[in-house]
């Protein structure tokens, strides 16, 4: 899947430079902002058995997300009124694990997404335009003291994909920056979890957990 992922954003950056700048004349941009919002599905309401290869059994309490705050960062091409953009998020937070002990605390979690998404941009070139589109990306998961076994206490890692829809404006100031707004949903679903006893499993049924969040960007566009 990751490598299908970069083959995907390897073409989509090479249709950047592939049309005449006379027919579908194109931009380029970097953009960076925040995102704010909430979450919810299955890891807030399941946990995780794993077994590893000697036998030995493990449980995996996933954080119990709730809030999200995240700061993004993208960079992408223009061609006409059509955008393609790679993009990146990254948050820690502590969280609660669903359904720990109580001797279990509350604990640090890592999340990061790598992905491309394509917009629709009406109005374009007016300085002020709406656009909606979807994307997708791969996500990781990885929380501090969740995995817990006889012999010891772990981190534990989720992986995954994203499908992600996308509605977002651009005010233009100049012809060179941006204000961007967005509300973004990312419909996640994880597929394997790594932990230090019991290694890489697939799970038997995907874990899925929704994304809502509104953020805003500056963009700078050449």
């Amino acid at each position: 899947m990751r490598k299908f992922l970069f083959i995907l954003i390897a073409c989509a950056v090479s249709a950047g430079f592939a049309f005449p700048d006379d027919y579908w004349p194109r931009t380029y941009f970097v953009g960076a902002g925040a995102s704010v919002g909430g979450s919810f599905g299955d890891l807030n309401d399941h946990t995780l058995s794993a077994v590893d290869s000697a036998g030995n059994k493990e449980k995996v309490y996933p954080p119990d997300l709730g809030l999200i705050f995240h700061p993004d960062f993208y960079m992408g091409v223009n061609i006409r009124d059509f955008s393609l953009a790679i993009a990146f998020q990254y948050q820690k937070m502590d969280y609660d694990l669903t359904k720990a002990p109580n001797d279990l605390d509350e604990t640090e979690s890592r999340i990061w997404r790598f992905g491309f998404e394509f917009t629709y941009n009406l109005f374009w070139p007016d300085p002020l335009q709406f656009g909606f589109g979807m994307g997708y990306s791969f996500t990781n998961l990885k929380t501090k003291k969740s995995a817990v076994s006889e012999e010891c206490i772990s981190a534990s890692e989720l992986m995954g994909s994203a499908l992600v829809f996308v509605l977002n404006a651009h005010y233009f100031f100049n012809d060179y920056m941006a204000i961007v707004p967005s509300i973004k949903f990312h419909e996640t679903w994880f597929k394997s979890v790594y932990t230090k006893q019991s290694g890489t499993s697939d799970l038997d049924d995907y874990l899925w957990q929704s994304f809502l969040v509104g953020g805003i960007a500056l963009q700078f566009q050449f």
